[in-house]
């Protein structure tokens, strides 16, 4: 049975004093390998659904995809989780009118199957291999199919089953030194910005960035969730919402308002040294709207973590004492201090 929590509103109000860096960059993520523009495939005017299907009999996968957002820029989205024989699905957050797309997936039981391709794309500071995928003129739905063809179609069940495996064993802390994450993005009002983050596995959280906006954008405050994910995309914390309020005004036609900021916070390192990557979820600020938005992403991170391992929690549960931060003070202490569970 699962638990509810009460989440407190102290903490959905602390600011974090997270940075953004706003640049007018056309893609979604900033790197070296910019992906070719073809405006005939990029001329469609109607939305085109993606869906996927895990054909695989006994083999779980997690999937990335890089597309181009209706508002033209180049987006990569991850990481979807899928078990053996899910979908077809559609992908939460991947909106797109554009033939083109890429993907890559991977198996999450330790086989080494990979679906990829010749594409490079970097996710949390690791490069990718993407594969591309060209959809037939007209077509308004798509179904993108992965198999594993060295699998028995019909798995037989082992009559002496051995004991089940302490899941820690696929949750081995992390190699890299660090986790990074980028992203930028153009919003309704014509805001344009981005955010760069860089996680320790220390537990320091680094984000830097400036914002930019003329008088039309007066009202509009760009604003940033960090999202941490595990290696099969589970959340293991979530940060609290920040946001850059504009300077202009309607009596300044010529206005251009633009604000720079960086800030350090810190989680648990018993939290850090399980993240895998990174998301940055943007909206703009909208009375309670963002207050909204974390808490139902505080509570799918409570949600994930009563998922995990025991002996994960444990650890993860041992240290994850809040640090305070930022302008104000902050508190980001992974879903232990977000949710109070107690590690069992």
């Amino acid at each position: 049975m699962k638990k509810r929590f009460t989440l407190p509103l102290s903490l959905l109000t602390t600011s974090l004093g997270l940075s953004l860096f706003f640049v007018t960059v056309p893609t979604a993520l900033s790197q070296s390998n910019q992906t070719p523009t073809n405006s005939i495939t990029i001329a469609q005017a109607r939305n085109i659904r993606l869906l996927f299907i895990n054909r695989c009999q006994s083999t779980p996968i997690r999937l990335a995809v890089r597309f181009r957002n209706n508002t033209g820029d180049w987006e990569t989205a991850s990481w979807y989780n899928f078990d053996p024989q899910e979908g077809p699905t559609s992908l939460r957050g991947v909106v797109t009118n554009n033939r083109i797309f890429y993907y890559y997936a991977e198996a999450t039981d330790n086989s080494g199957r990979v679906w990829s391709g010749d594409h490079p794309v970097n996710i949390g500071g690791r490069t990718y291999q993407m594969t591309e995928v060209n959809i037939r003129s007209g077509a308004t739905q798509f179904t993108q199919g992965l198999t594993c063809n060295d699998e028995s179609p019909t798995p037989t069940p082992n009559p002496n089953p051995s004991p089940t495996p302490d899941p820690i064993n696929y949750m081995q802390p992390e190699t890299a030194p660090t986790v990074r994450a980028e992203r930028s993005v153009t919003l309704s009002t014509r805001a344009t910005g981005g955010a760069t983050v860089t996680l320790n596995r220390g537990g320091r959280l680094y984000i830097e960035g400036r914002s930019r906006s003329r008088h039309i954008t007066r009202a509009s405050r760009p604003t940033v969730t960090v999202v941490g994910l595990d290696r099969v995309g589970r959340e293991l914390f979530v940060s609290e919402h920040f946001d850059i309020p504009t300077a202009c005004s309607t009596t300044d036609p010529t206005c251009q308002s633009i604000r720079f900021k960086s800030n350090t916070q810190y989680i648990s390192p018993d939290i850090a040294k399980y993240v895998h990557s990174m998301q940055l979820e943007f909206t703009e600020r909208r009375g309670r709207s963002v207050s909204d938005r974390v808490a139902r992403n505080i509570l799918r991170a409570c949600q994930n973590y009563t998922n995990l391992p025991p002996s994960v929690r444990t650890a993860i549960g041992a240290s994850a004492t809040a640090v305070s931060g930022g302008t104000g003070g902050g508190v980001v202490g992974g879903v232990e201090a977000f949710c109070g569970i107690r590690s069992r």
